[in-house]
C-alpha cells in the first residue's frame, strides 16, 4: 500500500510540474486591457531564460528583460537596466 501511495503521489506531483512549464493563452476575459495585460505577463513568464553564465556584460537584451542566473545553485533575477534602445548588456540583480 506503501509504494502504491509513493507512486501515485510521484505522478501526481510529476504531472503537475510538467503542466506548470508553459502558461496558456488566457481565455473568456472580455476587457481588452486586462487581456493584453494577462498575455504579456504570460509571455514574460513562458520566455524566461535560466543561464549559468553571468549576463552582466555577455547576454544582450532590452531593457526590462529578465534572465534568471544560476551561480552554483544560487538563482539570481537578473533584469537588464542598459537604456541604450537597440539593446544592452547592463543587467541589475534583483536579489542578492
Amino acid at each position: 500500500m506503501r509504494l502504491i501511495s509513493g507512486f501515485l503521489l510521484g505522478f501526481l506531483l510529476a504531472g503537475t510540474l510538467a503542466w506548470a512549464a508553459i502558461l496558456p493563452d488566457p481565455v473568456g476575459i472580455k476587457d481588452k486591457k486586462t487581456l493584453l495585460y494577462l498575455r504579456k505577463l504570460r509571455d514574460i513568464r513562458n520566455n524566461v531564460i535560466i543561464t549559468t553564465t553571468s549576463p552582466n556584460g555577455n547576454r544582450r537584451g532590452r531593457t526590462g528583460d529578465i534572465v534568471i542566473f544560476n551561480d552554483s545553485g544560487t538563482y539570481r533575477w537578473r533584469v537588464n537596466t542598459d537604456t541604450d534602445p537597440s539593446g544592452g548588456t547592463t543587467w541589475a540583480s534583483v536579489t542578492s
